[in-house]
């Protein structure tokens, strides 16, 4: 059992030809402006400077940075006087291609800019996709926890990141999450969309200025 709220929504996006043209639009691989990030925890590309990013992709991030659809996330999960990103922090364009992974952890909960709280996150994914390339979206139980450990169970939940899937949770100090080492092929990737959704800090919240991995 997943010990946090969350929803798998699809198909996400009413417009499936909006996220064909986003599909299309990523950039490859040499782009200069990727962030690239390549350690024992987590190998992937992102991708957030609003200069680089293709019209179809910057359109879609506006929209779900929008009032209307943050009001509507808040909804969703319980939770009010939710606010949008403009900077993008940490979120916007995410490429992952073989041999990628990101290894199960809880991300950081204070935005280093503004000092608000992390509330809850959405993943729209991209690109079409086979069950047998990996690269699921992991959300967990417990790390440690003794369910975790017992034979033939497992508390956690596998999404294929099937086109115009989104999956939207909250953040909370059990939103362990993680993705699935990726077994496409050389020249298929994995693109996704992440947004987060912040408010003013809750008293007593926990105050992560970096993701925290499990076994960490």
């Amino acid at each position: 059992m997943i010990p946090f709220r969350y929803h798998v929504i699809d198909p996400f996006w009413p417009d499936a030809e909006l996220i064909r043209a986003a599909a299309l639009a990523v950039p490859p691989p040499e782009h200069p402006r990727w962030i690239e990030y390549d350690t024992p925890t987590a190998r992937k590309r992102t991708l957030r400077d609003p200069d680089a990013l293709p019209t179809p992709i910057a359109r879609l991030l506006a929209e779900l940075q929008a009032q209307r659809w943050v009001d509507a996330v808040g909804a969703w999960l319980g939770i009010d006087d939710l606010r949008p990103d403009p900077l993008l922090r940490g979120g916007a364009l995410h490429v992952m291609g073989p041999g990628d992974f990101l290894h199960a952890h809880l991300d950081s909960s204070i935005h280093a800019v503004t000092g608000l709280e992390r509330r809850a996150n959405l993943i729209l994914f991209l690109s079409e996709w086979m069950p047998w390339w990996g690269g699921e979206l992991i959300l967990r139980g417990v790390p440690g926890s003794p369910e975790s450990v017992r034979p033939g169970i497992s508390p956690d939940i596998h999404i294929l990141p099937a086109a115009n899937r989104g999956v939207l949770w909250e953040c909370t100090e059990a939103s362990w999450h993680g993705v699935a080492e990726l077994r496409c092929p050389a020249d298929r990737q994995r693109a996704s969309l992440a947004i987060y959704y912040w408010s003013a800090p809750r008293p007593g919240a926990s105050r992560r200025d970096r993701a925290e991995f499990a076994g960490e």
